[in-house]
C-alpha cells in the first residue's frame, strides 16, 4: 500500500494555543458536540482511498504530530469506513506508520460520509506504553451522544474488546470485557447545551480482585437513571442503549443511582481458568442523587473535551455498596446451573452459567426495576426484604446450613432444569413473626398445589455476620463439608435399607461430576436425598397403614397381628418425627430413626423372633 505525506489544514473553527495540545484542537467539536472530517483539506484524498490504502499527514498546528488516514472494510456486516488516527503521544514511526493502543485516537466515518460516527481513544496515563484508560465515544448525525469509559486498575492493558471501533456485543464477546482483576467501566451522556458529561446507565461497573489472584471476587454495578424516570415506560432504564444513543432530554438534568447489584465470590473459587464464580448477590433499589455523592468529578487532562467525567471512584464503590439507602433489597444465591438457558462463558464450560456481571435478580414474581439480565430462573435462591435499610446484613441458619438475608420477609428457590429443562419443584421460606429470620420452610413437588414438607423449627440457631464478608465466607466454607457429609450419610442410609428400592433419577446422577463446587455438590446431594426420602416415606406410609388398619376379628385371634398392628402404627407416627428432623436440619439424628422406623415394618412376626431366640 502506498503512503503519501501531506500537511493538514485544520477546520476554520478550530482555535489553537501553545497551552492546548494539537490533537485536542484537531478533534475539537463545534456547537452541540458536532464533529466532522469533511472540513479538512485532506478529505477529498481520503474519499479516493480504496480499502487497505492509507496516507500519512502531519498537523500544521503548533507542535503538531503525525496522523494516519486509511479506509477499512467493515468486519461486522458490509461496507467501509474511513479511519483517522491521531498519534497523541508522538511515537508513530513515519517510515512504518500504524496506530497503537497507548495514547492514539481513532476517529471513524462510516462509508466515508464525512460525519464522525465513532471515536476510540486509548490513553496511557503513566507513560509505560500500556493503556490505562479507554474511551469509546458514539455520535449520531455527527453529534456526540454518549460514551463508554474503561479504567484499567490492574495494569494489564486489557479493557474493552473492539470490533469496527465499537464494543463487541454478542454473547461470546461480552465475556472478553476485562471483568477479571481490578477494573472499572462507566457510561456517560453528553449534554450538548452545557458541553459536559453526565452519568447514565452502568455508572460505574467495578470489578475487585480482593486476594490478588488475577480474578475478581467482588463486582458492583450502579444503574444510573433520571431521578424521576418513568418505571412503567422504562423499567430497565439503566440498560437502555436506546436512551444513551438518543437525544438529550430535560429529565437527564438530575441523575441518581436507582439500583446497585453487589455480588460476591463467597467460596473463593474464582480463578483465571474458571472466573466469575459469584454465589451471592444483593439487588438494591433506591434513588441516590449523584449530586449528593462526593468526589465524583474526574478531570483527565489527556482526554479530549469534555475532559471531566462524573462517576463514583473505583476505590469508593464498595463503600457506597455497603451504605446505600435501599428502599427494598433482593438477595440471590447461585445454588446450581440452570439447564434451560445458556448464559455463561462458553469458553469455560457449556453448562457454566456464571456471569461476569455478577448475580442477577429476576423479573419474575417480585418486580425490582433496573435489574438487568440475563436472568436465571431455576436453582437460584431468591429472598426479598421490602423495608428500607442502609446496611447489607447476612446470617447463617442452622436449619438449612445457608447464608440468608437478614430482614427478608419471604424467599423461594425454583428447583429444576438439572440435566434437562424440566421443573422439579420449589422451596419457599417465610419470616412469619417479622423478627428478621426465616422460621418457616415449605417444600413443593412440581405440579402439586400443597407442600410435601413444612418445617417450623423452634430450636433454630441463627448466627449474624452483618456485612463482615470475610467472617461469613470463612464460616460458610468451614461448615459446608459437614453438610455434604450429612447428606451423603442420609442417602446411603436410604439406599442400604433392606427390601427398599431407592431410585435416583438419571438427571441427578448425571449431574454429579468433578467440576462441581462444594456448594453445588451440597445442592445436588440435598435434593437427591429429598427424592429418596419422599420415595421411602410414601412406601413406609403405605406399608404402615396396610399393617395397622387390620380387622377386629384378625387381631382378636392372632397375637402376632396385634403386635404387628401396633408396631406398624408406631412406624406411621415416627414418620412425623422424621419429617421434623429433616425440616429442622437435624440430619445426624435422622438415619437411626429411619432405620428404626423401617425395621418396625420388616422384622418378622413376634413368634418367629421368639423361636429364633
Amino acid at each position: 500500500m502506498g503512503i503519501a505525506l501531506l500537511v493538514s489544514c485544520m477546520p476554520a473553527i478550530a482555535v489553537c494555543s501553545d497551552e492546548t495540545p494539537w490533537w485536542i484542537v484537531e478533534t475539537a467539536m463545534r456547537s452541540e458536540g458536532e464533529l466532522r472530517m469533511d472540513g479538512h483539506s485532506w478529505w477529498s484524498r481520503a474519499q479516493a482511498l480504496a480499502v487497505g490504502e492509507q496516507f500519512l499527514i502531519k498537523s500544521e498546528l503548533p507542535h503538531g504530530g503525525w496522523m494516519l488516514v486509511r479506509r477499512e472494510a467493515v468486519t461486522r456486516g458490509s461496507g467501509t469506513m474511513i479511519v483517522w488516527i491521531l498519534d497523541d503521544d508522538g511515537d508513530m514511526d513515519p517510515n512504518e506508520p500504524r496506530g497503537d493502543r497507548d495514547s492514539d485516537c481513532y476517529v471513524v466515518s462510516d462509508e466515508g460520509s464525512g460525519a464522525v460516527d465513532q471515536m476510540v481513544d486509548w490513553i496511557d496515563l503513566d507513560g509505560d506504553q500500556v493503556p490505562d484508560r479507554m474511551e469509546m465515544r458514539y455520535f449520531r448525525e455527527s453529534r456526540l451522544r454518549t460514551a463508554i469509559f474503561m479504567e484499567d486498575h490492574d495494569d494489564d492493558g486489557v479493557m474493552q474488546p473492539v470490533t469496527d471501533y465499537r464494543r463487541k456485543i454478542n454473547h461470546l464477546t461480552s465475556f472478553l470485557i476485562d471483568a477479571y482483576g481490578n477494573n472499572m467501566y462507566f457510561h456517560q451522556k453528553y449534554d450538548p447545551e452545557k458541553g459536559v458529561w453526565i452519568p447514565i446507565s452502568e455508572c460505574p461497573f467495578a470489578f475487585h480482585d480482593t486476594d490478588g489472584d488475577g480474578a475478581s471476587e467482588v463486582v458492583l454495578r450502579f444503574a444510573t437513571t433520571p431521578i424521576n424516570f418513568d418505571v412503567v415506560e422504562l423499567p430497565d432504564y439503566g440498560n437502555s442503549w436506546r436512551r444513551m444513543l438518543g437525544p438529550w432530554l430535560p429529565e437527564m438534568e438530575r441523575m441518581a443511582v436507582a439500583n446497585i447489584r453487589y455480588s460476591f465470590d463467597i467460596d473463593n473459587l474464582s480463578t483465571r481458568e474458571r472466573p466469575t464464580h459469584y454465589e451471592m448477590g444483593f439487588n438494591l433499589l433506591g434513588r441516590l442523587p449523584y449530586s449528593e455523592i462526593e468526589g465524583v468529578h474526574d478531570m483527565q487532562p489527556l482526554s479530549r473535551p469534555p475532559q471531566t467525567t462524573v462517576h463514583i471512584p473505583f476505590n469508593r464503590t464498595c463503600e457506597l455498596g455497603n451504605s446505600y439507602a435501599a428502599r427494598a433489597t433482593g438477595f440471590s444465591w447461585h445454588e446450581f446451573a440452570d439447564g434451560s438457558i445458556a448464559i455463561g462463558d462458553p469458553r469455560v464450560d457449556q453448562d457454566w452459567d456464571r456471569r461476569w456481571e455478577g448475580v442477577f435478580w429476576t423479573w419474575n414474581r417480585i418486580f425490582m426495576d433496573n435489574t438487568g439480565g440475563p436472568n436465571q430462573t431455576f436453582n437460584m435462591r431468591r429472598e426479598y426484604n421490602p423495608s428500607p435499610t442502609t446496611s447489607r446484613e447476612v446470617y447463617y441458619s442452622s436449619v438449612d446450613g445457608r447464608l440468608h438475608l437478614k430482614g427478608a420477609r419471604e424467599g423461594f428457590t425454583r428447583l429444576g432444569a438439572i440435566g434437562g429443562r424440566e421443573p422439579l419443584g420449589e422451596v419457599r421460606t417465610f419470616d412469619t413473626d417479622r423478627n428478621g429470620y426465616f422460621d418457616r420452610w415449605e417444600y413443593y413437588v412440581e405440579g402439586e398445589g400443597w407442600p410435601w414438607l413444612v418445617a417450623e423449627p423452634h430450636n433454630a440457631v441463627h448466627e449474624d455476620f452483618g456485612d463482615d464478608w470475610s467472617a461469613m465466607a470463612e464460616h460458610y466454607n468451614t461448615t459446608l463439608p459437614r453438610w455434604i457429609a450429612q447428606w451423603k450419610k442420609l442417602i446411603s442410609t436410604l439406599k442400604d435399607l433392606d427390601d427398599f428400592q431407592a431410585v435416583i433419577p438419571t438427571h441427578l446422577k448425571e449431574a454429579q461430576n468433578n467440576n462441581l463446587s462444594p456448594g453445588e455438590q451440597r445442592y445436588l446431594l440435598e435434593h437427591t436425598a429429598y427424592v429418596l426420602y419422599r420415595q421411602w416415606r410414601a412406601e413406609t406410609h403405605r406399608q404402615s397403614l396396610e399393617q395397622a388398619d387390620t380387622k377386629m376379628n384378625e387381631i382378636f385371634s392372632d397375637m402376632d397381628k396385634r403386635v404387628q398392628m401396633q408396631e406398624a402404627w408406631k412406624a406411621a407416627t415416627l414418620l412425623t418425627h422424621c419429617d421434623r428432623l429433616l425440616g429442622a436440619g437435624e440430619l445426624d439424628a435422622l438415619p437411626p430413626l429411619i432405620r428404626e422406623t423401617w425395621q418396625l415394618l420388616h422384622r418378622g412376626s413376634p413368634s418367629e423372633n421368639h423361636d429364633e431366640k
